[in-house]
């Protein structure tokens, strides 16, 4: 984890957001509860930390047209599941 200017950076290292960083730590120590997730292959990494951020009790939402994936189905299907 690094600073730029007032912002926080955490460097990702693997496909799982929670699984290989820091994150949960972070965001229980600034009292987030709330999430919106957006990303690149809706059908991997951002379902990934959508349902990871559900199991770990976060109120998720998936903003599905500030995500994408592959192909328009694979996209779509993802979102079906995600419940968005």
């Amino acid at each position: 984890m690094c600073y730029v200017d007032d912002e926080i950076i955490i460097n990702k290292t693997a496909s799982g957001l929670f699984s290989c960083t820091n994150i949960h730590c972070l965001l229980n120590n600034l009292a987030i509860t709330e999430l919106y997730i957006v990303g690149v292959y809706t059908n991997e990494c951002v379902s990934s930390a959508v349902r990871a951020a559900s199991d770990l009790g976060y109120e998720v939402h998936l903003i599905s047209d500030a995500t994408a994936a592959i192909t328009p189905e694979l996209h779509r299907a993802t979102r079906l599941t995600t419940n968005d």
